[in-house]
C-alpha cells in the first residue's frame, strides 16, 4: 500500500512518532499561519494576481504550509467586517484593518499568526515577497 508523505505524517503525528521532517508536513487547514487575500471580482489587478501569480504561489512549500483564505471586498472599500471572516479569525479583523493605516484598495493581503498581523500588503506583491513573509511568519 502506498500512502502520501502528508498522510504518513498525519498518522505518525497521531501516535506521537512524527520526526522533525514529518511534523513540518501538516494539514494546511490547521496551520497557525493564515494568508488572507482581500479582492474584488471586478478588479483587474486582483484578476491578474489570481490568474498569473496565485497558481505559481500554490506550488511553493511556504504556501502549502499556510492556510489560504479569500475574502471578497469592493475595490475602493476597506477591510470587510468581521462577519465576512472565518470565525477563528474574526477577532483579527481590526488588527488587519489597522495595519493598512486607513488606506484602501484592492487587492489587499495579510498574514496572521495567533491573532497577530505579521505582514500586510496593498497591491499585488511579487511571489517572492509573499514567500519571504510566509517564511518569516512560520518562525513565530
Amino acid at each position: 500500500m502506498i500512502i502520501s508523505r502528508r498522510r504518513a505524517a498525519f498518522f505518525l503525528g497521531l501516535i506521537g512518532l512524527a520526526g522533525r521532517g514529518a511534523a513540518e508536513e501538516h494539514d494546511a487547514s490547521r496551520s497557525p499561519v493564515a494568508f488572507i487575500y482581500f479582492g474584488a471580482s471586478n478588479c483587474p489587478t486582483c484578476r491578474g494576481w489570481k490568474l498569473f501569480d496565485l497558481p505559481k504561489l500554490k506550488e511553493t512549500e511556504s504556501f502549502k504550509a499556510a492556510r489560504f483564505i479569500e475574502i471578497q471586498k469592493e475595490i475602493p472599500a476597506p477591510i470587510p467586517g468581521a462577519d465576512r471572516f472565518p470565525p477563528d479569525l474574526a477577532s483579527s479583523r481590526d488588527a488587519i484593518s489597522e495595519s493598512f493605516k486607513g488606506k484602501v484598495g484592492s487587492p489587499m493581503f495579510a498574514i496572521v499568526v495567533g491573532g497577530r498581523v505579521t505582514w500586510s500588503y496593498r497591491g499585488a506583491p511579487s511571489n517572492q515577497q509573499v514567500v519571504e513573509a510566509l517564511q518569516a511568519a512560520m518562525k513565530f
